[in-house]
């Protein structure tokens, strides 16, 4: 039995030595529903490129569903109008050993995600 990231899997032998047995996960998702890159925090924001929110949308709901046929539980917090980057969903708080602890963010253009994602834990 392996651990990782506290979760127990087990490994199984098979042709190519251990193979790992598939754990079921829960994810946190938020839609890209205001979705936009209105400024520039990191190199790979770039505000003068369009963004397909159609796109986006189609995209993150494809991948949603596929959690889900995978036998995932796919959580999704509510989107909120002016806080483009809350889609990261990944970013708003970290949950380890039943404790969560949210994020700080460093940008004035990110700071009221925090709030946003501890209010979803509560």
């Amino acid at each position: 039995m392996t651990v990782t990231a506290g979760r127990a899997t087990e490994s199984v032998p098979g042709p190519r030595g251990p193979e790992r047995v598939a754990t079921r996960r829960r994810y946190l998702m938020c839609e890209p529903r205001y979705f936009a890159v209105e400024y520039a925090i990191n190199p790979w924001m770039d505000p003068t490129l369009p963004v397909d929110r159609d796109l986006a949308i189609r995209q993150w709901r494809s991948l949603a569903e596929t959690y889900r046929d995978l036998g995932h539980q796919v959580e999704e917090i509510e989107p909120v109008e002016g806080l483009p980057d809350m889609v990261f969903a990944a970013n708003g708080a970290t949950v380890a050993h039943g404790r969560v602890y949210g994020a700080k963010f460093k940008y004035a253009e990110r700071v009221d995600e925090g709030p946003a994602y501890l209010g979803w834990f509560k």
